[in-house]
């Protein structure tokens, strides 16, 4: 797995979400969420893990995201091989929230998986449709 950011090092656009008070177990304060692809070439597995980070840069869950309905690890969920803190479940909710309310936010995913498979592909991407946001 590569982080996006990695492959793409001018493009600083993160996806956050700011808390103005305690929402169960989180504090308030920035929540930014970090998107690694596969980096497998020739791979379309079309899932990423989706790290979230508080404002004092530490991680918090590690959400797996599988981007197909019907495929065996389809849909977020915690991802088994990674750490999560105790507000992992509560990320993994408002994270399901934002993929099922805003479809920019899921667009935006798509887009970065995109871009991620047609730099190390070295060729435009060629995968099936993405499901629509909200669907």
């Amino acid at each position: 797995m590569i982080q996006y950011s990695e492959l793409f090092p001018k493009d600083n656009e993160t996806f956050c979400i700011r808390l103005d008070s305690k929402t169960g177990t989180l504090p308030k304060g920035m929540y930014r969420f970090f998107d690694s692809h596969c980096d497998e070439r020739k791979c379309d597995c079309r899932r990423i893990v989706v790290s979230v980070i508080n404002e004092k840069g530490k991680d918090l869950a590690h959400i797996a995201f599988g981007f197909d309905p019907d495929a065996e690890e389809s849909g977020p969920y915690l991802e088994p091989f990674m750490p999560q803190s105790r507000h992992a479940e509560l990320l993994l909710e408002i994270f399901t929230d934002l993929v099922n309310t805003e479809p920019d936010f899921l667009e935006h995913l798509y887009t970065h998986y995109r871009l991620v498979r047609e730099k190390i592909d070295g060729r435009k991407y060629k995968g099936r449709p993405f499901p629509k946001p909200g669907s």
